[in-house]
């Protein structure tokens, strides 16, 4: 796991031009996952044409060559690849931050409910209608479920940022406006 960080903070630092150590020491401060937006506004299909570079590159090569004699139509089917393979990409990538949110929220009741059950157990275990067994086994299942939705709240990040990307977007400004 620490070999893993240390490699994590090393790409981290080359894609912001600081020194490693640097980004590992920022890291290493415990702070929350970041959350990001609730919702990203993926636009029309044909507005990843204007954000995507590989689907703008076979743009520009399909109105190059599109209209030579024999080229339309190895062009055209070059250029509709590009889109359905961009498009695919954002399903995709939609796809799993849905999920991921959906995980993230049937987690947060899910701890509600342990929480009550802790609770409960707890009372039990004081009055001595519970044995510690029984207290001990609600507190690993919270715990596990609370892990889980640390893990989901990770996932969810990561799945934002695969929508971004897919998007053809390098950040997530200006979300919510369907753009």
């Amino acid at each position: 796991l620490d070999a893993a960080i240390l490699a994590a903070a090393a790409r981290i630092a080359v894609l912001t031009d600081e020194a490693p150590a640097d980004v590992h020491a920022r890291l290493a401060v415990p702070a929350a996952i970041p959350a990001g937006p609730a919702h990203i506004g993926v636009g029309q299909p044909a507005d990843l044409i204007a954000r995507r570079d590989d689907v703008r590159a076979a743009t520009r090569w399909f109105d190059a060559t599109g209209w030579l004699p024999g080229g339309s139509k190895a062009s055209a089917r070059k250029y509709r690849r590009s889109v359905l393979l961009a498009q695919a990409e954002v399903e995709t990538a939609l796809a799993g931050f849905e999920g991921a949110k959906a995980r993230e929220v049937a987690l947060l009741e899910a701890i509600a409910r342990s929480e009550a059950l802790a609770d409960l157990v707890r009372r039990q275990y004081r009055d001595g209608l519970a044995d510690y067994t029984a207290l001990a086994a609600v507190d690993a299942m919270l715990d596990g479920t609370r892990g889980d939705l640390n893990e989901a709240r990770a996932a969810r990040a990561r799945s934002l940022i695969a929508l971004c990307l897919a998007l053809g977007r390098d950040r997530a400004e200006g979300t919510d406006n369907g753009g």
